[in-house]
């Protein structure tokens, strides 16, 4: 099953606190589906979702202390101070405010959306060289790989623009947190299947719920795992996605003209040569066509793959 296809399971919860900010909801839910074997973390989880997007963000429990009138808990990357009336959460450079608002107030969507988040599974994948990948919902710890990804400069040659702007581990860790839960944005952490460890990114950004258009986006910064037909896999996963279930109607991407192997993958996902922006890309001191491609709806349909 795959969290890309939406497929989800039937899950049991009982939620034991419920706080409300301006743009977020915090709470910590009891799975009561759980096996007796089940580890705590497993058991109790503390989500963060964004009112904007309904995006969740798991927070990842390191420990808790409860004095008599404060409890607090620590995450990896966040902390959560909170009495019986409000609360502080320090996550990734931001600090938000929260009311404890009554657990009969939690709006049936929120209730909803934490049953399909639950419920769901990471996808997995298999490339043609055999190399087995997830992808899963990104999460707090995840940013520390970009802190050590955007270092590697021949890594990020041919990625973001935005990576070679960022500076420091504060910037790092406050546009992952921006990105991670705001509305016009898909994003999924790539995994090695075999280590559980991150290799890179993908998803949609730019979300256009208008005119129904998206950007494409993949970076693998392990080098071990270029050329093995995973950014092909892993961009046909996220096309899918966003056609299917975003309901989407075109899909794009941009790439230097530079980077063929790039522009190899996205065209065993289906993309096609759309356009040429001349000398729009600049790397190392040097200048280079940037490549349009895109996929329309109607052509994903027709497409058959090995």
């Amino acid at each position: 099953m795959s969290t890309l296809e939406l497929m989800i399971a039937s899950t049991q919860f009982k939620t034991l606190f419920f706080f409300s900010s301006a743009g977020f909801y915090l709470t910590e839910i009891k799975r009561l589906d759980s096996e007796p074997t089940a580890a705590k973390s497993e058991v109790y989880r503390w989500l963060l979702i964004s009112k904007q997007s309904s995006h969740i963000l798991p927070l990842e429990f390191v420990s808790m202390e409860i004095e008599e009138n404060q409890e607090h808990r620590t995450f990896v990357n966040a902390s959560f101070e909170f009495s019986q009336t409000n609360g502080k959460l320090s996550i990734l450079g931001n600090d938000i405010e929260f009311t404890n608002a009554q657990l009969k107030n939690i709006p049936e969507q929120v209730t909803e959306k934490i049953h399909n988040y639950l419920g769901s599974v990471s996808a997995h994948l298999q490339s043609s060289s055999k190399i087995k990948i997830s992808l899963h919902p990104p999460k707090p710890s995840d940013a520390s790989y970009f802190n050590d990804w955007i270092k590697n400069e021949s890594s990020i040659r041919y990625s973001l623009t935005r990576f070679h702007q960022l500076t420091d581990e504060q910037e790092v860790n406050r546009w992952f947190f921006s990105t991670m839960t705001n509305g016009n944005s898909f994003s999924t952490i790539i995994c090695n299947t075999d280590t559980n460890e991150p290799i890179g990114s993908a998803g949609l950004s730019n979300l256009n719920t208008i005119d129904k258009t998206a950007e494409c986006f993949i970076f693998i910064e392990n080098q071990n795992f270029w050329n093995k037909v995973i950014a092909s896999v892993v961009t046909k996963e996220i096309t899918a996605y966003g056609f299917k279930s975003l309901n989407l109607h075109r899909i794009f991407l941009t790439a230097s003209a530079k980077n063929t192997h790039g522009i190899r993958a996205y065209q065993r996902a289906g993309f096609v040569h759309e356009g040429v922006m001349r000398e729009a890309f600049f790397r190392n001191n040097e200048r280079s066509d940037k490549v349009i491609m895109g996929l329309l709806r109607k052509e994903w349909k027709s497409l058959t793959f090995p």
